[in-house]
């Protein structure tokens, strides 16, 4: 079975700005990866590269087994797309608008998703698409996307532009998924994303320093250990761990980074008597800075 997505060297410029570099990049059938970097990485321009919204300084994509820049139209017939931010047009209701995904596909399109669905918006199919907030646009938008029984779902930035519906984004996502729906998710939200998707590619300044598993990404980084014990610990206590890069005592309480597995560290702890262990999550920031600065990036 051939990969959904596959990318070679896929570069895009903007004048002097590198948004996209070199991705190599494979998404297989029925997987789900999220595309996590700030607001610059270039998370949304890998989606238009491969919807040939946009076309590349250099590269190549293929997308449901059509080359993008050749076969674009083939590619939007087998895709659903939920862009970051949902532009209606006037004076449409929101039946019109899912009617018009019927020019898309062929075989008649099952009505039965949007009836369950629209009412938990506390909307009808007959209202307006104006009257409608952004966060419902994209809900909306992610029932005209799934009712084309898409190959491949795009989500950009739907944790943060639908938080307002998150457990419905993710029952439909995981309804989609149930029957081997491969989805591609952009985000900024590293953990949220890293508990939805199977993988997690980590973008900084258009170029994939790294991807795995949530939990594979956070020990290539540092992971930062608040330790409370019932009384002062030695000063040492950490030493003997190979995995501590430094650990503070103030008091009765510890603050240790860790690169690497935490679990040794948390047994020490316990062995001395800790009885609070809270590990601070590091944020996209802190993560691309972590790999960086160790040299493990890609």
């Amino acid at each position: 079975m051939q990969p959904v997505v596959t990318t070679e060297g896929l570069t895009k410029k903007f004048g002097r700005t590198k948004a996209v570099l070199d991705l190599d990049l494979t998404l297989e059938p029925g997987e789900y990866l999220a595309l996590v970097g700030r607001p610059d990485s270039g998370k949304s321009t890998i989606l238009h590269l491969l919807l040939d919204l946009v076309h590349p300084t250099s590269g190549r994509a293929r997308v449901v087994g059509f080359e993008t820049t050749k076969a674009a139209y083939q590619i939007h017939r087998s895709v659903g797309w939920v862009p970051a931010h949902v532009v209606p047009p006037r004076r449409v209701t929101i039946e019109g608008w899912l009617d018009r995904t019927r020019s898309y596909r062929r075989s008649e399109i099952d009505g039965s998703l949007r009836t369950r669905v629209i009412p938990q918006l506390d909307a009808a199919l007959t209202d307006n698409l104006s009257e409608l907030s952004q966060a419902e646009l994209g809900l909306v938008a992610l029932v005209g996307a799934l009712q084309k029984e898409p190959e491949l779902l795009l989500l950009d930035e739907a944790i943060i532009g639908m938080r307002a519906h998150e457990d419905l984004l993710e029952e439909l996502v995981g309804e989609y998924r149930s029957h081997g729906g491969t989805v591609l998710m952009t985000s900024r939200d590293l953990a949220k994303a890293g508990a939805m998707a199977d993988h997690v590619g980590l973008l900084d300044s258009g170029d994939l320093i790294a991807r795995g598993t949530i939990d594979e990404l956070r020990q290539l980084g540092r992971q930062r250990l608040e330790i409370v014990f019932e009384s002062d610990p030695r000063e040492d206590i950490f030493e003997a761990s190979p995995s501590v890069v430094g650990a503070v005592v103030q008091g009765n309480v510890a603050r240790v980074l860790v690169h690497g597995k935490t679990e040794p560290v948390v047994e020490i702890a316990r062995l001395n008597g800790a009885k609070e262990i809270i590990l601070h999550e590091s944020g996209v920031d802190e993560l691309v800075a972590d790999l960086r600065n160790l040299g493990v990036a890609s």
